[in-house]
């Protein structure tokens, strides 16, 4: 007779919670689910999970520190019946599922509260022993298991001692005490038995209770954690608040003209977050405190990279040398020689350092050996969409002082700019009508002179310009990088590399000719004016002949600026897909030798060329036809001056003076030479608006979210797909409802035949690509909640046609890690490729221009597989990583990652890459049809055994 026969009716519920403590009765939920709380007297409830009709439920008994303090809450129509349970029978099968859904849901609320998530070094299967080492961690592979300790026993999850048989579900862990510390000592072993097979005797109650205790000694302590942890984060999110109004009130104050005192003061924050809120502000920015996923790091510092990651700031370091102090290169973060960390900022024509107590501190050639060299400078996100006016003002954002010296610049070249009129009009007014030859030395040393200052006034002007317009330049090319670099994949997708070159130019440039033509205007202006205004004063007639000339000749500009702008309109969609055609020409050449296509390829290259160079040469014959107007115009527009001036006006003598006359006809030429720049300057800006408008939708493109998303710390390595779906666009669905959960540490293959999903489903594990429906979780934590960047960080990456970029073989195998020669040595010998490095003439300081024409494809594959293995990854995801290498080369790569202790997801068609995997998963269409090992599989003779025979080969 089955316990469950012998089970009592249950008492009536009462709608009030049920104690599950004192004593140590079973109970059988029957009716409905209840949910578990831990609900210590005077605290608030702290959920534990929830357990379906049919579970089973234990009495626990009282800790070192008290009563268990754990209810159950049934739902309607719950209740919870006694079960008659003396601790000598043998369990029956409907038993069985009933204990393992309490202990797997206990299992899971500690896994939840713990604080660091290790990876296994032991996995256990039922019928499994293993050589118990001191130290190790043991987890089941699936589902629950019982599992007898050495006699030291073990810390169930890193914490509490147990001793014996215990129940180990899914998700919980072992760290074992004593047993082997080494080759030699005596081994002692762990058993693992199936969960089912553990009932067979009595022992399974006295195992239960041993996880039920460990599980009431850790409750108390787990949920003091979470308490402190959610107190931290109330106390840091006060202290942002407080620092966000104290910034908020000296601007208001600033704003009413009395600005807050230039001093520090300890906000309560860390030094590089109050650091890095100055530096932010001023960059158009704000910093928001970082949200951590992994609460073993709550108590850590917060890092630089961090903060830039939650608050979406760039950073770009720079090394300081020099005066450096004296010339203005943008506000940074400096580090003293203690580490603490100030923001410098550039202020009156110097760097002041604000540090977190006292007052500001102005860099001088006597203090400024206190700071370290490597600095970082900080920029704004510019925001999920970026328009013309927003990337020109980012642009211009600290170039106030230049923008008012070219203007002054430009006010003062107009006023000096009517001197040769003036003197003119003296010569021939004074000078050559007395024959005083000696007054022209007065006159020409004044003229000189000021020929001099307006020289002085250019230079200065220049340099003014230069200074703007590179802090445009470097703002834009930061702006449009930064945008192309956070783009989805799926926009790379249907662009092709020299298509998004020639986008990312036209961006970018179009600000840097407004703002040259906006300069270009500004110095121009104030000599137009102020001629036009000296010939109006001298003959007012001249002066409507100008304006109504200039006005011809600026209308004819603007009409060949639009006629040109037409044609290149047209020919930069032509220009990106002749410059992407011939960089996957260069690419694949070796393909196309072998096929004989490069003819064929060639003549549809031509095509594309040819209709682009018809573009260009209609554009050249305009710019042809407008600088022949330009340099005929001066001559034509003289000659209809020189008739009006002819003309009778009424004056003595019925005509202007010859004064006048000589200095109008100065004054008129100096019009005609600025406005003949500005046309040229027109043109140019007319043609920036065709790369604007083809570049616009690069930078209108929504990028990959970035600020307030969560750190994820470091990552433990669990993975789980939950009801996921895919498919990219118009294209049918690749998955439906596909669910997943790999552990941490656990060696998973993947195959199926081609189109199945294998590489897509490592591109959604990497944030690559975003499913339609369903959900993602890295150790609990939904992945779009997960900082990609961060993440993307932690994992080691091998995908399908690996690229090398140009630079050594350390530099290839380094990345943008900062890695000494012994590490990477370390990582080739791992990926069996050092021998032949060492080998080279300049081993790791080899060049490597092109790796896909000096390198086999199996070195290529190594050294990519050497920079994931670099940094010891948590998480390593190899899609046909091993396809290129010969069966020595793959063994040797395959010991070291079946020696990792990462979370290992692995594509291939090798059986001898796969057939050591802890799971291998068969992929049919989207859909997970055979899960197991290599033995189960083959045994059930099904997909796998069909692969095995039909497609996997044994090399």
């Amino acid at each position: 007779m089955s316990f469950l026969d012998r089970t009592p009716p249950p008492e009536p519920a009462s709608g009030a919670a049920f104690g599950l403590g004192g004593g140590g009765g079973v109970h059988l939920l029957v009716g409905a689910g209840a949910d578990l709380f831990h609900a210590p007297q005077g605290a608030a409830r702290l959920p534990l999970g929830s357990l379906p009709a049919g579970a089973v439920l234990f009495d626990l008994p009282e800790g070192a520190l008290g009563p268990a303090d754990v209810i159950a809450v049934p739902g309607p129509q719950g209740r919870l019946a006694p079960l008659a349970v003396d601790g000598q029978d043998e369990a029956t099968d409907d038993l069985v599922p009933g204990v393992a859904l309490w202990v797997h849901t206990l299992a899971q609320a500690a896994f939840r509260l713990v604080v660091s998530h290790p990876r296994p070094d032991i996995v256990l299967r039922p019928g499994t022993v293993s050589r118990a080492v001191a130290g190790a961690t043991v987890m089941a592979d699936r589902g629950v298991l019982w599992c007898d300790l050495p006699p030291a026993g073990g810390l169930l999850f890193g914490i509490e001692p147990v001793l014996g048989r215990i129940a180990l579900p899914e998700g919980a862990w072992i760290t074992l005490e004593g047993g082997s510390t080494g080759q030699d000592a005596a081994t002692d072993e762990i058993r693992a038995h199936g969960w089912a097979e553990g009932f067979a005797g009595p022992e399974w109650l006295a195992a239960t209770r041993t996880f039920n205790a460990a599980i009431v000694e850790l409750l108390p302590l787990l949920r003091g954690l979470a308490e402190a942890d959610e107190h931290n984060r109330l106390v840091g999110r006060q202290g942002a608040e407080q620092a966000d109004h104290l910034q908020t009130a000296a601007r208001f104050a600033a704003v009413l003209g009395n600005p807050a005192p230039p001093t520090g003061g300890d906000t309560g924050e860390e030094p590089l977050l109050q650091a890095m809120r100055g530096l932010a502000r001023r960059a158009g920015g704000r910093v928001t405190r970082p949200v951590r996923a992994n609460r073993a790091q709550m108590d850590r510092a917060f890092t630089l990279a961090e903060i830039a990651r939650a608050s979406g700031l760039s950073l770009q370091p720079v090394t300081l040398s020099g005066h450096w102090w004296r010339h203005e290169a943008g506000d940074f973060l400096l580090h003293d020689a203690d580490g603490a960390p100030h923001a410098a900022l550039w202020r009156r024509g110097g760097y002041v350092v604000q540090p977190v107590r006292g007052p500001p501190v102005r860099v001088t050639g006597a203090n400024a050996g206190r700071y370290r060299a490597d600095a970082v400078q900080v920029f704004a996100d510019p925001g999920p969409k970026v328009d013309f006016a927003r990337l020109l003002v980012r642009g211009l954002d600290g170039a106030g002082r230049d923008l008012l010296a070219c203007l002054a610049a430009a006010v003062l070249g107009g006023a000096l700019g009517q001197v040769l009129p003036m003197a003119t009009n003296a010569v021939f007014g004074l000078v050559v009508p007395a024959a005083r030859r000696d007054q022209l030395w007065p006159l020409a040393l004044v003229i000189a002179g000021i020929a001099v200052v307006m020289f002085l006034l250019e230079v200065g002007d220049g340099v003014a310009r230069q200074r703007s317009l590179s802090r445009l330049d470097h703002a834009g090319f930061r702006t449009v990088w930064d945008r192309i670099s956070r783009l989805p994949v799926a926009w790379h997708r249907g662009h092709a590399a020299g298509d998004t070159v020639i986008r990312a130019g036209g961006a970018s440039g179009a600000t840097n000719a407004v703002a040259s033509f906006g300069l270009a205007v500004a110095g121009s202006l104030g000599l137009i004016v102020s001629s036009l205004f000296f010939i109006a004063w001298h003959a007012p007639a001249a002066a409507g002949l100008t304006a109504a000339l200039l006005a011809a000749h600026l209308s004819l500009g603007g009409l060949a600026g639009w006629a040109q702008m037409r044609v290149y309109g047209q020919g930069e969609a032509l220009a990106g897909s002749t410059d992407s055609m011939m960089l996957q020409m260069i690419g694949g050449l070796a393909k196309l030798r072998s096929a004989a296509a490069e003819e064929r390829l060639l003549r549809l290259w031509s095509d594309r060329f040819a209709a682009l160079r018809a573009r260009l040469v209609a554009a050249r014959r305009v710019t042809n036809l407008l600088e022949a107007w330009l340099a005929a115009f001066p001559l034509l527009a003289s000659a209809v001056l020189f008739l009006l001036l002819q003309a009778p006006t009424g004056g003595t003598g019925g005509a202007i003076p010859l004064a006048a006359v000589m200095g109008v006809i100065t004054a008129f030429g100096a019009v005609i030479l600025s406005v003949n720049g500005l046309l040229r300057g027109v043109l140019s800006l007319l043609m920036a608006r065709p790369g604007w408008t083809y570049g616009k939708p690069l930078l209108a493109a929504p990028p990959e979210a970035r600020a307030g998303l969560i750190d994820p710390g470091e990552v433990g390595g669990a993975i789980e797909l939950a009801a996921l779906s895919f498919a990219y666009p118009e294209q049918p669905p690749l998955f439906r409802g596909l669910s997943l959960r790999i552990r941490a540490g656990e060696m998973v293959a993947v195959v199926g035949a081609s189109g199945s999903g294998k590489s897509t489903l490592l591109r959604l594990i990497l944030g690559l690509e975003a499913p339609g429906a369903g959900a993602i979780y890295v150790d609990g934590h939904d992945l779009r909640s997960l900082d990609a960047t961060a993440l993307r960080g932690q994992i080691g990456t091998v995908l399908q046609d690996e690229r090398l970029p140009p630079g050594t073989i350390m530099d290839a195998v380094r990345g943008g890690r900062d890695a000494g020669e012994d590490a990477v040595w370390r990582a080739l010998e791992q990926a069996a490729i050092a021998p032949e490095i060492m080998a080279m003439p300049m081993r790791l300081h080899t060049m490597i221009a092109d790796a896909s024409r000096t390198l086999s494809g199996g070195q290529v594959q190594r050294l990519a597989l050497a920079r994931a293995f670099l940094a010891d990854p948590p998480v390593l995801l190899l899609d046909e990583a091993t396809s290129a290498l010969d069966g020595r080369a793959q063994a040797g790569v395959m010991a070291h990652v079946l020696a990792m202790r990462a979370t290992r997801i692995v594509v291939a068609h090798r059986l001898s890459t796969i057939r050591r995997a802890d799971r291998i998963l068969v992929l049919d269409r989207g859909r997970i049809v055979e899960d197991g090992t290599h033995d189960d599989l083959i045994a059930r003779a099904g997909a796998y055994h069909a692969l095995v025979r039909g497609q996997l080969s044994e090399g």
